[in-house]
């Protein structure tokens, strides 16, 4: 499994970084141009200090990068127990959105909240479309190995 986990992020390490660069810009646009405020530094006590808007948009970077890699993992583990791991992974990735979502208004200020939510929806949708498209999932029920995870066994019956 960890294999295949590995040659899952690595099938889709491009669309990774194009989706954390995006990300990067995103952040930089919200917070440095648009001075939207960051959430709370989480290395001070009290909540008294905000993220700097530059490093937050570097760290934005590389949360992205892990983020999306993590949930690339996770796709290529749905797998193993799913027929439709891509739909599996849509769902559940929605539901994080939504909950997560909520929560970001707990880090500052409501602009914070609103700027970490456009941030996520900066992350999730070309995830949600693109990840898909490109990851090799070697764990897929009743499928030949090493396919991609948006061939499903009907599309081959009808392209028969």
């Amino acid at each position: 499994m960890i294999t295949s986990s590995i040659v899952a992020v690595r099938s889709s390490l491009r669309t990774i970084f194009l989706i954390s660069v995006l990300t990067f810009f995103g952040a930089g646009i919200l917070t440095v141009i648009l001075r939207l405020d960051t959430p709370w530094a989480p290395w001070v006590s009290g909540n008294t200090m905000f993220f700097p808007p530059v490093t937050f948009t570097i760290a934005s970077f590389f949360a992205a990068f892990f983020a999306v890699s993590g949930g690339t993992i996770l796709l290529n583990l749905m797998s193993y127990i799913s027929k439709n791991p891509c739909r599996l992974w849509r769902l559940s990735s929605v539901a994080f959105l939504i909950l997560y979502g909520g929560y970001s208004f707990t880090s500052g200020t409501l602009e914070a909240g609103v700027m970490l939510n456009i941030l996520h929806l900066i992350v999730a949708i070309p995830s949600l479309v693109l990840i898909p498209k490109v990851v090799v999932l070697q764990g897929q029920i009743e499928t030949i190995k090493r396919t991609n995870s948006a061939n499903s066994p009907e599309l081959a019956v009808i392209a028969n």
